[in-house]
Formats: C-alpha cells, sequence, structure tokens
C-alpha cells in the first residue's frame, strides 16, 4: 500500500462499521473520536493519524496491518470490478 492507497482506508471504515450495525456516533464512542472527523475519513476527505488507526483497529477488534490489509482487499476488488466495466462495455 502506497500513500495515495490512504485515501481509500475511509471506504473500509465505512464498511466495517456498517457490517456491524454501528452509527459514527457508536464508533465515536468506541474509539475516542469526534464524529465528523470519522465522516470525513469515512469521505476520504481526511486521513487519520496513527493514533486514530490504532483506535479504529482495536474497536474493530483487528490488529492495525488487518485493518490496513481490508483497504488493500477493497482497492483489489474495485479494481477488479472497475476492469470487468471496461471488459463489458469494450472501453
Amino acid at each position: 500500500m502506497d500513500m495515495a492507497d490512504l485515501g481509500n482506508l475511509g471506504n473500509t471504515i465505512r464498511r466495517l462499521r456498517v457490517a456491524r450495525n454501528w452509527t459514527l456516533a457508536e464508533l465515536s464512542d468506541k474509539t475516542g473520536i469526534q464524529p465528523a472527523t470519522l465522516s470525513r475519513m469515512e469521505n476520504n476527505k481526511m486521513v487519520g493519524s496513527l493514533d486514530a488507526f490504532n483506535a479504529l483497529a482495536e474497536a474493530f477488534k483487528m490488529k492495525l496491518s488487518e485493518l490496513f490489509q481490508e483497504c488493500e482487499k477493497d482497492i483489489h476488488e474495485a479494481f477488479e470490478a472497475k476492469l470487468m466495466d471496461v471488459y463489458i462495455s469494450g472501453n
């Protein structure tokens, strides 16, 4: 994962949060990160600090490295879907 991929962490954070049926407020309670900040992170408007990522990983009951692996998986799946769209449309 390179620095450009860090922006995609927002998509992963949202996916993990929604999969647990948590609101932004609930994730905020678990991490100590303000809901507005979480929203900006999820919408790829900001990249969180290492402390924020550690808190998120802890809330999701995973290691920090696993959080980044989830992001890489999401990037890979999105890329494959985009390739399939291009292949199907012939463009």
